[in-house]
């Protein structure tokens, strides 16, 4: 996932390492030169490939003042129903 953020006027990516088990994000300013920004994993789920990441904001209960993060990482097989 690539996305635009705008109090770095940089773009973000979000990338997973499947078999690793990680997940890696990277700030570019043009689109063309990326840096590594940051890494998780493996943190516990270590089954299957980890695939599709997104991260993205989220205004703890309703209050935009209160920004998490929140990261999701499916995986496949090993998702509740057998898949992500």
């Amino acid at each position: 996932k690539v996305q635009w953020y705008a109090p770095t006027k940089s773009w973000l990516m979000t990338v997973s390492l499947s078999a690793e088990h990680k997940v890696r994000f990277y700030s570019s300013k043009n689109l063309k030169d990326w840096e590594l920004q940051s890494e998780f994993g493996p943190a516990g789920a270590t089954g299957g490939v980890w695939e599709c990441p997104d991260l993205f904001p989220l205004a703890v209960d309703g209050d935009k003042n209160n920004i998490k993060w929140v990261l999701v990482v499916n995986i496949n097989p090993g998702g509740i129903a057998g898949g992500s």
